[in-house]
Order: C-alpha cells, then structure tokens, then sequence
C-alpha cells in the first residue's frame, strides 16, 4: 500500500468542533495534530496525535504547526499577534487573523458594522442577538427563498396563463392566483426549516459572539453547578420538545391542507371563473 503523503492539519483546541473534524479527516485521508487545553478533552478522545499546552503561548503554538502547513481552530481565543506570527512562519491560518479578531473582540465587529452602515446599536436588545438574527436571517432566506420558487414552480402553467389572459399583471397573478395556491405547498416545508433555525441558533455558542442563548446558558450552569450531564439533558430536552412541536405541526397542517383542498373551492380559481363568465356573457 503506498504511503500517504497528506499534509497534516493542525486543530487549535479540543473542543466538540475539533472533534467532528476528525471523522472527515480520517474519511479524507488527512492526518490532524491537536493542541488540547488537557488531557482526555473531547477531541483529545479520537485524535492521536496531540500536544497538550497553552494555546496563548506562542512557543507552543510552534510546536503544534511545525510540519502542518495550515492550521484551523476549535474556538477563537488565540491570541491575534499570535496568528500574524504563524502567518510570518509560512503557516496558512485558517479563519485568517482579520476574520478572528470580529469573534475575539466585539469592539471591531460593532466598529465593521457601522463602517457598513448596520444600525445595531438603535435595535432593542443586546447587539450580540442581532449579530445572530442578521446572520441566521441572511443564510436562510436563501432556503426560503428556494422554497418559494419550488411552491411556484409546482403549480400547473395554466393557473398563471388564466390570469393574464383575462389582463391581470404579473404582480397581480403572482399574490391572487399563485403564492395562494403554492402556500398549501410551501407551508410544511416552511414550518421544518423552522426547526433548523431555532437549531441553528446554538451556532452562537460555538462561534462565540457573546450571546448567552439556551446552549451557551447551559454550558455555564454546568460549569458552575459541576453538573454538565444534568444540566445538559435539560438543553437537550427543551431542543427536543420544541423542534418536535414543530415538526408535529408540520404534518397536521399538511394533512389539514390536503384535506381542504379537496372540500374547498380555491377561491383564486372561482374568481378566475367568474371574471371570465361575465367577461363572456357566462356559460350556456
């Protein structure tokens, strides 16, 4: 068997996000080398390879990328002197120093949003929510927005075709005729990507943007009760029960939807109808 000659990745921190890196690694054939905070963390458990120190030492952080021409990151606390250091020594640093520094220090992010003339600061709450809401909204509006033109797209071509032969715009075919009759489609869809929003906003614990949501909550009562098992179920079961909700209310609407639809006239199509009788003097 010939020998791998992939580069080794270096993983700064031994959390669970070093940790689901290793599974894709191995899977790719990429060896990992990790600094872990100590002995037997998360990723510690499934990378051989490991140095355990301090990741604010820069001596250590030598030690660690030496031979790994890149180096990525379990959390955003190295220090940003640090990581131009290893950039001048020939290492890829993977977020780069300029995208860390937004997560270390929340000065410079408010700062690169007023630069970009964001108004966080005149939004109820704290600005780390709307770091999260902005940032959740922007990425799944685009699924949404997919969702849209599938429940669109799904609709026969008559339906549209109907309404402009009897000289509705296109704007006025989209909301009377179209988005009415694509809702029935689009809403389960709709209520399931709902339960990978409210998932996603565990995001905030991990990335670090100062926002105490339930996960990151959790981690701190955990570590002030010493009770990470208990106080994590709890998380855990709030997860669960609410996702569940959902996806629960997913099903009975799309059960009510289709049942309706076949009790109920659509009232785009009966006005559709009655335009066209008065128009041609009706039927008969």
């Amino acid at each position: 068997m010939p020998e791998s000659h992939a580069p080794t990745l270096a993983v700064i921190g031994g959390g669970q996000l070093a940790r689901m890196m290793a599974q894709p690694a191995i899977a790719l054939g990429l060896p990992l080398r990790l600094l872990a905070e100590a002995e037997g963390v998360s990723a510690a458990q499934v990378v051989v390879d490991q140095l355990v120190g301090d990741y604010r030492d820069l001596a250590t952080l030598r030690r660690v990328t030496d031979g790994c021409p890149v180096v990525t990151f379990d959390h955003e606390h190295v220090p940003t002197e640090h990581l131009h250091a290893l950039e001048a020594d020939g290492v890829a640093v993977r977020p780069g120093p300029e995208a860390l520094v937004h997560a270390q220090d929340k000065a410079v992010m408010r700062r690169r949003l007023a630069e970009l003339d964001v108004p966080i600061d005149v939004l109820p709450g704290e600005p780390a929510l709307w770091y999260l809401v902005i940032g959740l909204t922007l990425y799944n509006s685009v699924i949404v927005a997919e969702i849209l033109r599938a429940g669109v797209a799904s609709l026969p071509r008559g339906q549209g075709e109907a309404g402009r032969a009897i000289g509705m715009t296109e704007g006025q075919v989209m909301r009377a005729i179209l988005l009415p009759q694509a809702f029935r489609t689009m809403l389960p869809a709709l209520i399931s990507q709902l339960v990978v929003i409210l998932k996603d906003t565990s995001l905030a614990a991990v990335i670090g943007l100062g926002y105490f949501e339930l996960l990151r909550r959790g981690n701190q009562i955990s570590q002030v009760l010493d009770n990470p098992i208990q106080s994590l179920f709890i998380v855990g079961t709030i997860f669960v029960v609410i996702n569940y909700g959902l996806s629960r209310l997913a099903v009975y609407v799309e059960k009510r939807l289709s049942t309706s639809s076949y009790s109920d006239p659509d009232p785009a199509t009966a006005q559709i109808t009655l335009e066209a009788q008065s128009r041609g003097g009706g039927p008969g």
